[in-house]
């Protein structure tokens, strides 16, 4: 699931009247397995733990493992609620990034996403200027969810080089970044059924 900065927005003003501090603390580390120190600064504000949880669960496929989570835990809270609700509506094709072997989907299934099928069908699928535009792409999405990752060829080291090891550099320079998933959603919107 890949939220708009509205949506996101939204699901954050949900979670800071849902939970304080310590609720989201149990919240993350009853229900989801982790702590939240582990994603969050030590003596953090609520607002700002709220926002880097979203971020994270985000950019690691557990964003709808949050929401239901925590719908569950407080199913009493109206905002939390109306925001599950509108998020159950949206298609779920959007690939989770698990780690750099696959992706984690909803409700905890792993479902393998093979790098490197993932490289071959870039480089068979693209040419050097669409690798420059997906790259743009990329960015484009990463700066609206407030990212500031440099996504192009030039900064993932692959000028002059052919496009395939272009390719290569992309998706490791994503994958270290637990940034893949945009990868593949931008490869999706730009060749639909290529993976």
């Amino acid at each position: 699931m890949t939220l708009t900065g509205p949506q996101m927005q939204q699901l954050h003003a949900a979670l800071m009247s849902a939970f304080d501090h310590e609720a989201l603390e149990r919240l993350v580390r009853f229900r989801m397995d982790f702590n939240l120190s582990q994603v969050v600064g030590a003596g953090q504000n609520l607002e700002t733990a709220v926002f880097e949880l979203l971020v994270w669960a985000q950019h690691h496929g557990r964003l709808e493992e949050l929401v239901r989570a925590a719908s569950q835990t407080n199913p009493g809270n109206a905002d939390l609620r109306n925001v599950a609700g509108m998020l159950a509506q949206m298609p779920s094709d959007a690939v989770r990034d698990g780690g750099p072997s696959g992706t984690k989907p909803a409700g905890g299934a792993t479902t393998t996403l093979d790098s490197q099928a993932l490289r071959r069908a870039i480089s068979r699928s693209f040419n050097a200027e669409e690798l420059e535009l997906l790259c743009a792409d990329v960015q484009d999405k990463l700066i609206a969810e407030g990212i500031n990752d440099p996504v192009s060829v030039d900064a993932i080291g692959g000028a002059g080089q052919p496009l395939d090891l272009r390719v290569l550099n992309l998706v490791k320079y994503l994958d270290r970044r637990g940034r893949l998933a945009f990868l593949v959603d931008a490869v999706r919107r730009a060749r639909p059924g290529l993976i």
